[in-house]
């Protein structure tokens, strides 16, 4: 038998992420540990972010001993965790770890890679619109294309409006809104469960605002006056994120395939422009916008499977590093079907490339986990079973003598053999 077959391991099982309904600018981890011992293990798990500890637990977890389950065979003992939820917006690296000694250590940490906020296609419906240009035009966008109300209204027809991330209406009277995702000011958009009555509210200030939304983190609104504003009810699915005296100010819509943040009036009838909220506000709801529907964080690849990637079409200077810190490089004939490995540790490996006119470079990070309930159990086997016969594995015993031991002689009488019949060859050939 090659092993001990009491050689103990306890391991990662999987590792997950969401954000709280309630909290959506937090992350929540979720680990399973697995024991495929017959002994209760304890151990304590910590909680890393972007190499910093965020969290470790405060008296070790316990995990049963594996059971045997009528034809399941032998089910290894389970125990779940939850850490708390931690303020975490975009582009970390959250690794779990098992704070114990074990036969093997490669599955004692789990990581996530919860990726930055990818650049958008951002469509302005009013080539008027200055102050909203002004701040879009200032974040960091894949595009950003100034439309008229034709041109949104032929788009809309078309579905041409599926290219863009979000798309911004400032006081623009559409009448129609396609599937989508729209940060809108001023005129109400025809939806279901915004519904305009009376006549505009004058003089108003924020009596109440849900400071926890993504869309209002870093928006003070204290010095906030609105001079004009629709007055509205809201139907089912309507949420109301800031509230005045005379109604909602700013809602969220949730409609599936619509999904909408609009403001009930004007900047322009406003200080907001004036104020350091409206900076706030709008690149807080591009984003909000932009990423509903994204995965929290990026799935781990097992060792043995390739890193693949969609990269631009002109990235070069590919390299690969690995997790010993040791640096690859990576020969690509088309970036944007990447694909390299089959990596063969676990750990956390990052994709590095340039693109023309940018030097500075641009990085992935994957995160290879190693989750094989397989090779969790480092423990040799006492028996194996093969067709109708069960094989038992025998250890020798120390200073035991083992048939093994006999190699060297076997060989060295093997050679002293040849050497003799090589030297009676010789004499016999020099005696004619």
């Amino acid at each position: 038998r090659v092993g001990s077959i009491e050689a103990s391991n306890i391991g990662i099982a999987s590792i997950a992420a969401q954000r709280p309904y309630d909290e959506p600018g937090k992350i929540q981890v979720f680990i399973a540990v697995e024991n495929p011992t017959d002994q209760v293990r304890t151990t304590d798990l910590q909680l890393s972010v972007n190499g910093v500890v965020r969290a470790i637990t405060p008296v070790p977890i316990e995990i049963g001993p594996e059971t045997e389950e009528p034809g399941l065979g032998r089910i290894p003992g389970r125990k779940q965790f939850a850490f708390a939820p931690f303020e975490q917006e975009r582009d970390a690296v959250i690794e779990v770890l098992l704070l114990n000694e074990d036969a093997q250590p490669t599955d004692d940490a789990a990581m996530l890679v919860v990726p930055p906020a990818r650049r958008l296609k951002v469509a302005l419906v009013d080539t008027e619109s200055f102050v909203l240009r002004s701040i879009l035009e200032g974040m960091t966008l894949e595009s950003l294309d100034l439309l008229t109300l034709d041109a949104y209204e032929t788009l809309a027809a078309s579905g041409g409006l599926d290219d863009y991330d979000v798309v911004v209406l400032d006081d623009a009277a559409v009448e129609t809104l396609p599937p989508g995702r729209y940060l809108s000011f001023g005129r109400t958009p025809p939806i279901e469960g915004l519904t305009e009555f009376g006549d505009p509210a004058e003089g108003i200030v924020v009596r109440r605002s849900a400071e926890d939304h993504p869309v209002l983190r870093y928006v003070n609104l204290d010095e906030l006056f609105v001079s004009s504003m629709r007055k509205l009810t809201t139907g089912t699915g309507v949420e109301s994120l800031v509230e005045s005296g005379d109604g909602p100010m700013v809602v969220s819509v949730d409609r599936g395939p619509i999904q909408i943040i609009h403001a009930t009036f004007d900047p322009l009838d406003s200080n907001w422009p004036y104020l350091r909220s409206f900076v706030n506000f709008v690149p807080n709801a591009i984003e909000y916008l932009g990423g509903l529907g994204d995965a929290v964080a990026s799935a781990g690849v097992a060792p043995g499977s390739p890193l693949t990637a969609r990269l631009p079409a002109q990235a070069m200077d590919l390299r690969v590093r690995r997790p010993d810190g040791s640096d690859v490089a990576v020969e690509s004939a088309d970036p944007m079907t990447f694909a390299w490995g089959p990596v063969r540790r676990a750990g956390r490996y990052e994709l590095s490339w340039t693109e023309p006119g940018d030097d500075s470079p641009r990085r992935r990070i994957f995160a290879v986990n190693q989750l094989d309930p397989t090779e969790r159990r480092a423990a040799a086997a006492e028996s194996i079973e093969l067709s109708l016969d069960r094989i038992t594995g025998e250890a020798a015993a120390a200073g035991g003598t083992r048939w093994q031991d006999f190699w060297p002689w076997l060989l060295g009488v093997s050679l002293v053999l040849m050497m003799l019949e090589w030297w009676l060859w010789q004499r016999q050939s020099a005696a004619g």
